[in-house]
């Protein structure tokens, strides 16, 4: 049963992956972006990638917890790391792009049009760089954490 559930979580891991992809190239992509309909285009395609993102992270939670469960793992330092490294990533992630996005969404359909100038400032925000590196960072390292049970 534990190879089962572990096929859960890394399926939730790829589903997961593939929503905050979506996301992620969205981000990169407004960086350079200064055309509000486009920027509008971006920002949908990205909301649109957010129940993939939590379907994955549902699998990714009942997957994991299950195989936590069944292999025994529950007293091995690594898992209880890398729950705490999500848990914090994702605090940081939704604190630095929440913000962010609803600030840009509103440069661009704000009431008297785009605000170009806003928009021209939040483009060059490091902002969605800062969101990848951390999400990169951290998911490799809770990957790391996973395969070789350092601890």
């Amino acid at each position: 049963m534990y190879d089962f559930w572990v096929f859960v979580h890394l399926g939730g891991l790829l589903l997961f992956v593939a929503g905050h992809g979506t996301s992620a190239t969205a981000g990169m992509k407004l960086r350079h972006e200064r055309d509000p309909a486009r920027m509008m285009a971006l920002l949908d395609a990205s909301a649109s990638a957010r129940s993939a993102t939590y379907a994955g992270m549902g699998l990714l939670a009942v997957g994991g917890v299950a195989a936590a469960f069944a292999g025994h793992w529950w007293s091995a330092g690594w898992l209880w790391t890398s729950i705490v490294v999500f848990v914090l990533m994702a605090g940081v992630l939704v604190a630095l792009a929440i913000p962010y996005y609803r600030r840009l969404r509103a440069a661009i359909t704000g009431a008297g049009g785009a605000d170009m100038q806003e928009i021209d400032r939040l483009g060059a925000s490091p902002v969605p760089v800062a969101i990848l590196v951390v999400g990169l960072a951290g998911l490799a390292f809770i990957l790391w954490l996973m395969v070789f049970k350092p601890f």
